[in-house]
């Protein structure tokens, strides 16, 4: 009989009692059985600990650690500290897979010879009556298989830099760790590093876009969150992105720019949900992304694209009231 190669998922806990038991039913249920279920529970002020050593107790492939809370990112690492497996994936504790999803990127990997492999997903949005409704979004399915350099322009390109709808060869993440200093974006930018370790190394990556991980749009999700001084940290991460795509990918450079413009969108955005908050750090980043302007501006941009990058150079608040407007006629709730 063949030994199953092993895998272990890493799952930061925090704040989760309501949505782990979910999570790890349809972990444990999973029909690659070699696997190691490592929960990080980051310093849970609710019961979501408990519940973890709870399944421990249950299923021997579960290891839990309790740790101070230090965020998502410290609490992946310590998980990628004592993961054993030849291959790791990551889940988020508030979603959950199907049953079959870690031996469909197991054998995606696999038969393609390839170092990373991705499944697609589906979102699901939290009802007031806690009900799951499926939005009408999916992802469209396909198949493909390109090499590493390739691959970060896709990723680039279609904004689909995630580690948890991956499978990551341990080749391509040893030694390779979250960045503590970041608490938006940092997913993007530990998975384009993977691929650019890829790169390195003449690798492959494997899509099968079936939408096998189910992502949980919560009512109080961390995209409708008010702004803190750390946000401000997504500009030198979609910098340091800059230069990995310049490196690897040069052709997808005015996109990774594009996402840079709209990251100062986002931010101000944030900051005017509480206008007289943060001041000083509202007034730093309009400077920078003033500074940043003609370099925006001359990226491959299209007409529509231009005007919104000259009316938030010229007064970010004319383009922010605008910006309702035009999401009210089109029914769209969040920007």
């Amino acid at each position: 009989m063949v030994t199953e190669s092993l895998i272990s998922i890493i799952i930061p806990v925090y704040k989760v009692e309501k949505y782990i038991d979910r999570c790890m039913n349809s972990l444990v249920n999973q029909t690659w059985k070699n696997i190691e279920i490592i929960l990080i529970d980051d310093g849970s002020p609710d019961k979501s600990g408990i519940l973890c050593d709870k399944w421990a107790e249950k299923d021997k492939r579960v290891k839990v650690l309790h740790k101070l809370n230090g965020g998502v990112s410290s609490a992946r690492n310590e998980g990628l500290k004592i993961a054993q497996g030849q291959y790791v994936g990551f889940i988020d504790p508030d979603d959950f897979v199907e049953i079959d999803t870690y031996e469909f990127l197991y054998k995606t990997l696999t038969d393609n010879d390839a170092l990373i492999s991705v499944v697609g997903w589906d979102n699901y949005l939290e009802s007031d009556n806690d009900r799951l409704d499926l939005l009408s979004w999916k992802p469209v399915s396909f198949f493909d298989t390109i090499d590493c350099i390739n691959a970060i322009n896709r990723e680039i390109y279609n904004r689909i830099s995630l580690t948890w709808n991956k499978l990551f060869s341990r080749t391509v993440i040893d030694g390779l760790f979250y960045d503590e200093n970041y608490i938006n974006g940092e997913d993007r930018l530990y998975c384009i590093k993977a691929i650019a370790k890829g790169a390195e190394l003449g690798g492959k990556i494997a899509y099968n876009m079936l939408p096998k991980y189910h992502y949980l749009q919560r009512k109080n999700s961390a995209g409708n969150k008010n702004f803190t001084p750390k946000d401000a940290t997504l500009i030198p991460l979609c910098e340091e992105i800059i230069e990995i795509v310049k490196r690897y990918a040069p052709s997808a450079v005015s996109v990774a720019n594009a996402q840079l413009s709209n990251s100062y969108f986002q931010l101000i955005n944030m900051l005017d949900k509480t206008p007289n908050a943060y001041p000083e750090i509202r007034d730093e980043l309009m400077k920078n992304f003033r500074k940043r302007f003609p370099r925006f501006l001359l990226e491959k941009n299209n007409f529509r694209r231009k005007i919104a990058l000259l009316l938030f150079f010229i007064n970010p608040t004319i383009y922010s009231s605008l910006g309702k407007i035009y999401r009210k006629i089109k029914g769209i709730k969040s920007f």
